[in-house]
């Protein structure tokens, strides 16, 4: 809160924006996915206005979890397809957490009954963190990238499981 108050004294609107990102994240992690949502909105809403394309990217993500969160899972559906829409033109260079923007798609898809978009997305997802773990040379800062990230190790995890599942029939 008082990040916020800070960066709206100051008219900090970019700092601002990530700062309501960052609100939305732990208000989600402590499943008030209702105020996580509002603080997702006011992202979006700054972000677009400072023409931080991820960052909105991000905010829609995150009100896309809240949404399926709270059992809603067509308007999620209806927010990953959008900002799926806005990566595929104009990418994803700048997210904080692209992983997560993945890992969202495809919680939402499954829950959509959208199984095959949903491994497609784990696909896309892959062949992304794939190029970040081919960039670290030191095999122990690649292990560690790969299982030490809560959210990579999560990615890892769904991306197995289907490809086992896939495989095994």
């Amino acid at each position: 809160g008082e990040a916020l108050e800070i960066c709206q004294h100051r008219g900090i609107r970019a700092r601002e924006g990530q700062t309501w990102l960052g609100l939305g994240l732990a208000l989600e992690a402590l499943n008030d996915f209702d105020k996580a949502s509002v603080a997702y909105s006011q992202t979006q809403t700054i972000q677009q206005e400072v023409g931080n394309k991820a960052g909105s990217l991000e905010a829609r993500a995150g009100l896309a979890r809240c949404l399926l969160a709270n059992g809603n899972t067509n308007e999620a559906q209806k927010e990953v397809e959008t900002y799926l829409a806005e990566a595929k033109s104009q990418g994803i260079a700048g997210a904080k957490y692209p992983i997560r923007l993945y890992l969202t798609a495809y919680w939402v898809l499954l829950a959509a009954n959208k199984k095959e978009e949903a491994i497609a997305i784990l696909q896309q997802g892959h062949t992304f963190l794939q190029k970040r773990l081919d960039n670290i040379e030191d095999a122990e800062l690649r292990r560690l990238f790969k299982e030490k990230s809560p959210e990579n190790k999560e990615f890892w995890t769904q991306l197995e499981l289907h490809t086992d599942k896939d495989a095994g029939g």
